[in-house]
């Protein structure tokens, strides 16, 4: 039997950005983006074009807030990924979205996961084995709002991406971009 190609495969992942609290008749998935949030979305969008980050395909929680985070960082990014909307990402587990992770082609071999906490940073901090410590022991402090995390695997395809697999390649918060 012929040995997978092990190739690199890399998840970004966005933590939505600041939001509102809402009012109280409103639901938790309806919440927009403060006037802070939506200036950290568009300055996220274009610290990452100027890192080469550029994905072929973004996982977007289907609440406001995700989806009004990803209309103001989609102009400032390269190419033209393709977008799904996702309800189930709405503040998935950890096992849920790597659920969803492992459904992506693997010619897609650049996903961006936009959604929230815990979920979140729960599944970035089991994914990563290695990387620079003093990033992981940043990141192991929290992910705050507009917080990305880009992590690269060695592997043949998305489904292989499992707990302790990955390398943090960054950890950038919009505090970090000034």
């Amino acid at each position: 039997m012929a040995k997978p190609v092990m190739q690199t495969f890399t998840l970004s992942i966005l933590r939505h950005a600041k939001a509102g609290r809402g009012d109280a008749d409103s639901m938790d998935s309806d919440r927009r983006l403060t006037d802070r949030g939506r200036r950290n979305a568009v300055d996220m969008g274009v610290w990452m074009t100027g890192a080469g980050i550029a994905p072929a395909r973004i996982l977007c929680s289907g609440a406001v807030r995700t989806r009004e985070t990803l209309e103001l960082l989609l102009p400032q990014l390269t190419g033209q990924p393709i977008v799904q909307h996702l309800a189930e990402l709405y503040l998935a587990t950890p096992l849920i979205l790597l659920k969803h992770l492992h459904t992506v082609a693997s010619g897609d071999r650049h996903v961006l996961m936009i959604g929230h906490n815990p979920g979140l940073h729960a599944l970035a901090l089991d994914l990563i084995a290695e990387g620079p410590t003093d990033r992981i022991a940043a990141l192991g402090r929290g992910l705050p709002t507009g917080g990305l995390v880009v992590i690269s695997f060695n592997v043949a395809a998305w489904t292989d991406v499992v707990a302790g697999t990955g390398t943090l390649v960054s950890f950038t918060t919009p505090d970090d971009l000034g």
